[in-house]
């Protein structure tokens, strides 16, 4: 983690910190990218305790909140998130990952939550086991 010089990260207060301190031991021009579709699957509204974009500047001074939307998590999120919800988030962060300059030059660190990286890997499995198998039938 030395050597990332990107963090992207949900804006739970969990997450921020972790960020937080991931940075510290990070290069000095490190960036901490605030996504809030790389957060926890919510079931309830006690799931959604996101730090507004006023307290992430203000404790974190390192994060780019500019890809965070205008309105907040939990103005319009369906609760208790499902499968299909969660499996969107994921394909916005793939997209954000597949748009993002300079991705090449960046070690990244993705700073996240049990529910959406348990989808995350599932979904690259399953892609890569496609693929391995496709090939092996081609040859």
């Amino acid at each position: 983690m030395e050597r990332a010089s990107l963090i992207i990260t949900s804006n739970l207060r969990r997450a921020m910190e972790t960020s937080n301190l991931i940075s510290k031991r990070s290069s000095e021009n490190c960036k901490i990218c605030v996504l809030d579709f790389v957060r926890e699957k919510a079931l309830y509204m006690s799931d959604v305790p996101c730090l507004s974009k006023e307290e992430i500047i203000k404790n974190y001074p390192k994060a780019d909140i500019s890809f965070l939307p205008d309105t907040n998590f939990k103005d319009y999120i369906v609760l208790p998130e499902d499968h299909e919800q969660v499996d969107q988030r994921i394909q916005q962060f793939i997209n954000f990952i597949k748009n993002y300059q300079d991705l090449e030059n960046n070690e990244i660190v993705l700073v996240s939550h049990y529910y959406f990286l348990k989808r995350l890997l599932k979904g690259i499995f399953i892609e890569i086991l496609i693929i391995s198998t496709l090939i092996k039938l081609i040859n």
